[in-house]
């Protein structure tokens, strides 16, 4: 996670790595609108529905890390 003034950025890490699947939020949202999920969910290369798992904590990251693997988003 890294914050500036405006945002908090949500980076995906691969063996100790950044990688180029990253997600972040305004400062000031307090609520997460269905449009603002679908971005979210892209920019994660996930599904609205497995964006929600990861928000409930109901996906792990062994489980989002072979996601990304399975989908060749990850080498």
């Amino acid at each position: 996670m890294k914050e500036n003034k405006h945002h908090v950025y949500y980076t995906f890490q691969y063996n100790g790595k950044k990688t180029h699947i990253y997600t972040y939020l305004s400062h000031s949202t307090k609520e997460v609108s269905p449009k603002l999920r679908s971005k979210m969910a892209g920019q994660l290369k996930i599904g609205i529905e497995e964006l929600d798992r990861l928000i409930d904590c109901k996906m792990s990251e062994e489980d989002l890390t072979v996601r990304y693997l399975d989908a060749g988003e990850l080498e």
